[in-house]
């Protein structure tokens, strides 16, 4: 497991958390991608490397939950959403990031 795997889902995990917590609809969903994923404030003792993967893990969340927001939450299907967000859990970087390109 790698410190980006490790990010990417702890990203991934924060809005569905989130989202979560309310009765999920379109406009919450968008409102919660907006504010935990536009305009990302790091931390300024970052080096280059840490300051590229917390990007890289933000901008891939930022994807995936835009299409779990169209494909699940948009048309009511969280019992479904539930199902690919355990897939999504159980693959590796490589997998992940293969299933976030094809969705965006």
């Amino acid at each position: 497991m790698t410190q980006l795997e490790l990010e990417l889902q702890a990203e991934v995990d924060k809005y569905v958390t989130c989202l979560l917590a309310t009765a999920p609809d379109k406009v919450q969903s968008k409102t919660l991608r907006e504010r935990l994923f536009d305009d990302p404030d790091y931390e300024p003792d970052l080096d280059g490397d840490e300051r590229d993967r917390y990007r890289a893990a933000n901008d891939n969340a930022q994807r995936y939950a835009a299409y779990l927001e169209a494909t699940y939450v948009a048309p009511r299907r969280i019992p479904e959403m539930l199902d690919e967000l355990r897939r999504f859990y159980r693959q590796g970087l490589a997998g992940k990031l293969s299933t976030i390109a094809r969705a965006a």
